[in-house]
């Protein structure tokens, strides 16, 4: 279909003011939603259902790399000392505290393929040597020293 030169300064005009907008795909005109590029016929198309598949497959992409990027260790330190800060503990705290955040870590951690990943993890060499390494540190010693001091004392004068 052709347009005159005024229709189409009248279709620009009703794009800018978001009343109308043009389909990215076969350029029909349809009415604005935000966030809405396709007309109802492009979207059940499987030309665009191919581009949606490509776009998960670039998310995955994107995570894949995220996850690769917040291992290097200058991202680590930032991430650190940016968790470090009073502010940012105080919030973390807060949400923490919440009770729809502890019921959800709660039935997470009764998940029985979570207790399987976890038995996993403390049974690798690395993880026991770094347990053992923190139960020889003078100062852990000498906190299990004082707990189990106290425990006793506690059984002790309950019993009377």
């Amino acid at each position: 279909m052709e347009y005159t030169k005024e229709q189409i300064d009248k279709i620009y005009e009703q794009v800018l003011r978001k009343e109308i907008t043009i389909c990215e795909m076969c350029d029909e005109i349809f009415d604005y939603v935000p966030r809405k590029i396709l007309c109802d016929k492009c979207r059940v198309d499987p030309e665009y259902r191919a581009k949606e598949r490509q776009r998960d497959e670039v998310k995955k992409k994107k995570r894949e790399y995220m996850r690769e990027y917040y291992q290097r260790p200058e991202v680590k330190a930032r991430v650190s000392e940016y968790r470090q800060r009073p502010e940012v503990k105080e919030q973390q705290r807060e949400y923490r505290q919440r009770p729809e955040v502890k019921e959800r870590k709660r039935k997470y951690k009764q998940n029985p393929e979570y207790k399987a990943k976890e038995r996993e993890y403390y049974q690798r060499p690395e993880v026991k040597e770094r347990q053992r390494e923190y139960e020889q540190r003078p100062e852990v010693k000498e906190r299990r020293r004082e707990y189990s001091r106290r425990k006793r004392e506690e059984r002790k004068n309950a019993t009377g």
